[in-house]
């Protein structure tokens, strides 16, 4: 749209005028994402629902969004930034908030680079069940977990998402992930068998839901 403009102490005559009055006439919001518009006699209403990071439409917070991403310093030329910060809503493993989650009774902040990185809960257990969750950031695979006999793995990891030049992709559905073991009976003499269970191994894994 093109809007008329002027020289100062030019002149004004009536064409001018209608021109500027034929382009305000001519504007109009449009709606997109998050934008609702309700036209009425006295005007129209406009609506906007607030977006996740990332651009995503879902103005709700689920457990374990990355949430507040927001670039650290100065942008470059093309106005991207070296480094940035966000949050993650709280979310649980088997009912456990991560222990790095809060800081001082808010949110705690998590500064990342712009390169590829991983956001992950790492889930501590005692072999029976999980003890605690902590969140972990870096540029590497959650590690494989390997199942192992006659208790649960010492740790196990959970990938919820994934940030790139302060875009952010999930990987985990809504929610909170449930635990389950699984549990593998192997006839298998190298190891040593549960008392009263002579030649059975039971051999242990979590799984996530």
């Amino acid at each position: 749209m093109q809007y008329p403009t002027y020289q100062k102490r030019s002149p004004l005559n009536a064409s001018d005028l209608n021109a500027l009055v034929d382009a305000l006439k001519r504007a109009r919001v449009l709606p997109g994402v998050g934008i609702k518009l309700t036209e009425t006699l006295n005007g129209t209403v406009v609506s906007l629902k607030p977006t996740r990071s990332g651009g995503a439409a879902a103005s709700e917070k689920r457990p374990w969004d990355i949430i507040n991403m927001r670039g650290e310093g100065e942008p470059d030329d093309e106005g991207k930034y070296n480094s940035y910060k966000a949050e993650v809503w709280p979310g649980t493993v088997a009912g456990l908030l991560p222990s790095n989650l809060f800081a001082d009774g808010e949110l705690a902040s998590f500064t990342v680079p712009a390169t590829l990185q991983k956001w992950k809960a790492k889930c501590l257990t005692d072999g029976k069940q999980i003890t605690s969750v902590q969140i972990v950031i870096d540029a590497s695979d959650p590690p494989v977990q390997r199942i192992v006999p006659s208790a649960l793995p010492a740790e196990a990891w959970v990938l919820f998402g994934l940030t790139f030049e302060g875009i952010v992709y999930r990987t985990l559905g809504p929610g909170n992930p449930s635990v389950t073991f699984n549990q593998a009976v192997v006839i298998d003499k190298t190891e040593a068998p549960l008392p009263g269970v002579p030649g059975v191994d039971r051999w242990y894994q979590i799984l996530f839901q």
